[in-house]
């Protein structure tokens, strides 16, 4: 309803120019009925690339408990020396948006990118227009242009960036609230993967499409064994630190179509569609040896176990394939 009344509000305007009421226009239209984060951002930048020339964007937003603001969004041709890009509330261009609320105008691009360059190469930018993303008197994120022309940006174009920012800025805090809240319920907050819950219901999915197309998949579960005595000797952030690794180095084995999830404090789960029992093991074999890779310095002896299970071999319904997994643990000495 709060969406729905905002974008009303947008269409209500009359004292917008045509050509920004039509921009404005096409991004309420992108908002949709469910807040899409990544659309918008993609539709907020869009509408910018209409109204004001330049050469690479930035939108950037806050991070959870963090005191910068990442872009999360870049385009333009000079977007991989954006991509990525956090910077500290104060500092720079945008950090000094953030931290004020209030535009700058043509300040030096190299506030906010000197550090992407190496010493041998020029950055070729050189002009920022940056506004903020404000919602009441909160300022949650901001749009940053960068221009390599000298001086290039004009009032005119800072007037229409404001009137830009001040629409988009309420459906994207929504769609930022949104996607905050799906994250919470849907991902792990330590490993960034997805949940148990999330788990299930892709494997539900994959049972159910696996059986239309009587096609084999696998499921692979991955346990840190002695992970709780670790942390209780090493303390929380060193066990963290640890199950990390391990999971940045599950997911660097598995294929981009493959689902990975951490399903307990200590366990992960792997989903392997079209995969056989031959294919499993190979998986297998990668995740030890990878995992030995990432976590080569012996401080306190865990172990490593990974059990596996193959629709339709092991078991046929998402109960009797998480215990085939459970059945088929094998223990390997881990070093970390």
């Amino acid at each position: 309803q709060q969406l729905v009344a905002r974008l009303e509000a947008i269409h209500r305007a009359t004292t917008q120019e045509p050509q920004l009421q039509a921009v404005l226009g096409d991004l309420a239209v992108l908002a949709g009925d469910t807040p899409n984060l990544a659309l918008l951002l993609e539709g907020v930048a869009a509408c910018v690339a209409r109204v004001v020339p330049h050469q690479a964007c930035a939108i950037f937003l806050t991070v959870v408990g963090s005191d910068e603001v990442e872009a999360a969004y870049v385009s333009g041709q000079y977007a991989s020396l954006l991509r990525g890009l956090r910077i500290r509330m104060g500092e720079g261009a945008v950090g000094h948006v953030m931290d004020t609320g209030q535009p700058l105008v043509n300040v030096s691009a190299a506030l906010d990118l000197a550090r992407r360059v190496r010493p041998d190469q020029n950055l070729e930018l050189t002009a920022c227009l940056c506004v903020p993303l404000k919602e009441g008197d909160r300022t949650f994120g901001a749009v940053a242009l960068y221009s390599t022309t000298y001086n290039f940006f004009r009032p005119n174009h800072a007037r229409q960036m404001m009137r830009v920012a001040e629409q988009a800025a309420p459906l994207v805090s929504l769609a930022l609230q949104f996607e905050r809240t799906r994250q919470l319920v849907t991902e792990d907050p330590l490993t960034r993967l997805p949940n148990a819950q999330s788990m299930l219901h892709f494997l539900r999915h994959q049972l159910a499409e696996s059986r239309r197309r009587e096609q084999p998949f696998a499921v692979v579960l991955a346990v840190v064994d002695g992970y709780p005595e670790y942390v209780r000797r090493h303390g929380a952030e060193e066990g963290q630190r640890v199950l990390s690794r391990v999971a940045g180095a599950i997911v660097g084995q598995v294929r981009d179509m493959d689902f990975v999830a951490r399903y307990a404090e200590n366990e992960f789960v792997v989903i392997l569609p079209h995969c056989d029992e031959t294919d499993v093991g190979d998986v297998v074999e990668r995740l030890r040896r990878e995992v030995m890779l990432v976590t080569p310095a012996p401080v306190h002896p865990l172990a490593l176990r990974i059990g596996a299970a193959v629709y339709p071999r092991d078991a046929t319904d998402v109960a009797g394939l998480l215990t085939a997994t459970e059945r088929n643990l094998l223990q390997t000495p881990l070093s970390v």
